[in-house]
């Protein structure tokens, strides 16, 4: 059986030792001020994981739509309990670079975590602006797990 059912990986089907991810596609996602899901056009990266210990990893690169000083934060969010997990929040400043015209940043974030039951975990993020907000990168997004118990 596949480990992708509509689109968001299935960790119930998955034994331990192995992996998987949902990757982005379609649209920039372009961020907000306010803590929110990261959505693509055609989706978000979404896992859908049964109980168990897990490794989560996401990754993603940030495009600003200006030159100046940002703080972009990410975490890791468990829908089904509202709530976030721990250890998964992260801080990215990005300085104003005189010599670049949209500074670009690959910005990470990862956690174990042991899940009671399935439990939704979703990418969210959140941008300190100037002006303009800038966007995550579609295409070089990824949301992996790795079940480890």
């Amino acid at each position: 059986a596949s480990d992708i059912v509509s689109g968001v990986l299935d960790g119930a089907r998955v034994p331990t030792g192995t992996s998987g991810q949902v990757v982005g596609s379609s649209t920039n996602y372009t961020l907000t001020g306010s803590f929110v899901a990261v959505t693509f056009g055609a989706g978000s990266p979404t896992l859908t994981l049964a109980a168990g210990t897990y490794l989560l990893i996401a990754r993603t690169v940030y495009i600003a739509a200006e030159n100046t000083k940002t703080t972009v934060a990410l975490d890791l969010y468990n829908s089904t309990d509202a709530a976030i997990l721990s250890g998964s929040d992260v801080v990215q400043v990005v300085a104003h670079a005189p010599s670049l015209f949209y500074p670009t940043v690959d910005i990470g974030t990862s956690c174990i975590v042991t899940l009671a039951g399935t439990k939704t975990i979703v990418l969210r993020a959140s941008e300190t602006v100037v002006t303009n907000y800038g966007v995550l990168a579609a295409t070089y997004t990824n949301f992996q797990y790795i079940k480890l118990a």
